[in-house]
Parts: C-alpha cells; structure tokens; sequence
C-alpha cells in the first residue's frame, strides 16, 4: 500500500478578497483522491529589538479589533497585494527579501528606528486551514530617531521593557498576538 500524500493538481483560487483568499487542491492520500481547502494571507513580519541594557522594544497599539489597547512585537505585512504575493509564490521567488525590507523601512516610519543590522530567527507558520506565515527578524544594532511618520488612524507608542517585565508581559492578557508572545518568549529564555 502506497503511504504517501501529494498534490495531483496545482491550486484553485476559488475566492478571493484584498487580504485574504480561498484556496482549493486536490490531494492524492493513499488511493484516495480528497480536495482540501485553505484561506491564504500574505506574510507579515515581527521585529524583536533589544537594546545594550537588555531592554525589549515594544510597541503599545490602539486595536480597534480588540476595542483596547495592546502590547505587540513590530509589524508590518509583506505586501499590499494579494496578487503581488501570490505573483511571488507562482515564480518560486525569494519572499524573505521583501520582508526584511520592509521590517527595515516600516521600522523607520512607524518605530522612528533606524536597523542597522536584522537577522531572520524563524518563518513561523500557520498549517491545515489556514495560511499566514510570520517572518520573526531580531536586532540589536538600531539607532532611536527622532519621530515617526504615523497614518492618521495609528496611535502606536514604543515602550523599553526589562527583559523579565516582557517575559511577564508575553503570558499576560495584554500581549494578546500569542503566536508572537509563544516565540519571544521562547527567544527571551535563551538569553
């Protein structure tokens, strides 16, 4: 008996809306022939900074879907177009590119952070059902600037949190992106 799972057709767009997508394949399982569906984002980045006095820079965010103010790591979303990303993905082109450039130039815009030097710590993915890749990037080489270029419906504020505070944070109710509070603090106990 053949124990194997494989696409036996590329995939179907079935619906498609400005940021999100459904996506139809038909998957061969053992002798079985099964269509599975999918909703599909595009990719996001999270930032993790830390300074020289071991302080975690976080963002402190009015979210409207939550009604309440959040705790959250820096973010920004890959591209503006789900078309531009899926363009990306029927290529087979290198999407970590893009999201480094923009974590840099969203950094600067909305952190009034200069990087300096960014490293990818992991491509956190969403499976089964839903697609929506998080790209994690750290720094610890920045400069602060002077003042951010928010959109008029932003009110974002950078906070500096001790190392064991942000820990606290991460498993508190005002850190509510748990993806995002899993991985840091994964990456805060290494330190």
């Amino acid at each position: 008996m053949n124990h194997t799972i494989q696409k036996t057709w590329l995939e179907k767009i079935v619906y498609q809306w400005d940021i999100i997508e459904v996506v139809q394949q038909n998957m061969q399982i053992w002798e079985k022939q099964k269509v599975f569906e999918f909703a599909r984002r595009s990719p996001w980045t999270r930032l993790i900074i830390i300074n020289k006095n071991k302080e975690v820079l976080i963002t402190k965010e009015r979210r409207f879907e939550i009604n309440k103010f959040d705790y959250r790591l820096p973010w920004w979303k890959v591209f503006d177009e789900l078309s531009k990303y899926n363009e990306y993905l029927k290529n087979n082109w290198d999407i970590l590119e893009v999201a480094k450039q923009w974590a840099i130039s969203e950094a600067k815009q909305e952190c009034w952070i200069k990087i300096n030097k960014l490293d990818l710590l992991k491509i956190s993915k969403c499976w089964a059902t839903i697609q929506r890749d998080l790209y994690y990037f750290v720094s610890n080489d920045f400069e602060l600037l002077k003042s951010q270029d928010l959109e008029l419906w932003e009110n974002i504020s950078l906070n500096r949190i001790w190392l064991d505070e942000t820990k606290e944070l991460c498993i508190s109710d005002n850190f509510s992106e748990e993806r995002s509070a899993m991985i840091l603090l994964k990456y805060l106990t290494k330190l």
